[in-house]
This record gives C-alpha cells, sequence and structure tokens, in this order.
C-alpha cells in the first residue's frame, strides 16, 4: 500500500514537472491506479494499461511519464521473470533520466540503478551490478538520500 502512495504521489510529481500539454494529469493518475491494482493478480493486464499510458505520453511528449512508464514496464517484466526485457525497460528509463537536469526525478534516478543492479544480480554478472549500486550509491550520496544509500548499500553486500 505505502508502495502504491508514494508511486502516485511520483507520478504526480512528475507530471507537475512535465511539459505542459492537453493532458489531464488525472488520466496517468487513474492509469497508475489500475496498474497498482492489477499488479497483485494479473500482470499482462498491468502492461497492456502501461503501453498505453506510454503511448499518450509519448504522443503529448511528456518526458517524466515516458520515463515513469519505461521504469513500470521493467518492474513489470521482472516480476515475470523477463529479465532481458526488465533490464532494456529500466535502461530506457534511465537514458531519459541522464538526459533531464530536474532535481525533481533524482529519487528515481537512484531507484532505476538500484533496479538495474537488481537485475544484474539476478543474471549472476555481479561486477555490473556493483557498478550500477556505485553509481546509486554516488548519487544518493549527493542528494543525502540515507534511505536509499541504505537500500543500495545493503544490495551491494
Amino acid at each position: 500500500m505505502i508502495h502504491r502512495i508514494l508511486c502516485v504521489i511520483i507520478s504526480i510529481a512528475f507530471f507537475q514537472c512535465s511539459e505542459v500539454s492537453s493532458v489531464d494529469p488525472i488520466e496517468f493518475e487513474n492509469s497508475y491506479d489500475k496498474v497498482f491494482t492489477l499488479l497483485e493478480k494479473d500482470l499482462d493486464s498491468a502492461m497492456l494499461v502501461v503501453d498505453n499510458t506510454l503511448e499518450l505520453a509519448t504522443e503529448h511528449n511528456i518526458v517524466a511519464e515516458v520515463m515513469y512508464a519505461h521504469y513500470m514496464k521493467g518492474y513489470i517484466y521482472d516480476e515475470l521473470d523477463d529479465l532481458p526485457n526488465a533490464l532494456m525497460s529500466y535502461l530506457h528509463a534511465l537514458k531519459i533520466l541522464e538526459k533531464t537536469s530536474d532535481k525533481s526525478l533524482r529519487a528515481r534516478h537512484i531507484d532505476v540503478l538500484h533496479d538495474i543492479g537488481n537485475i544484474f544480480g539476478k543474471s549472476y554478472k555481479y561486477t555490473n551490478a556493483i557498478a550500477y549500486y556505485d553509481r546509486g550509491l554516488e548519487l544518493a550520496t549527493n542528494e543525502d538520500d540515507q534511505s536509499r544509500m541504505l537500500m543500495l548499500m545493503y544490495s551491494k553486500a
């Protein structure tokens, strides 16, 4: 439940930082509400909702929502144990995050680096996993984000 609330808050924050468009932010919030409900029982349907959200965000050039949709796709693929597609989706999100100077997205940037590290760890590519954990740890340290620093140190261990 806490994860769901945090993601909705993050989604709203992302939208507020995005370019102005004719899309109502409630559309994205409603999409993510559907996704979080479906994550517990129907991952394939959750993926369809995320794909539709990605299409809408791309069509309206809402960069933060495009990034977040890729992040959610990575999460769903990870839950489906489809590690190659999870990695690809997380890398798409990371590419977007690395191009933005929006400080409100730093926490998500750290999360994406952590999740990429986790995918590499599950794939037994520990050197790559540690490299991404280290990148996330550096960013978390610069942001003085102690909870994410702890999360990354734990994963790295």
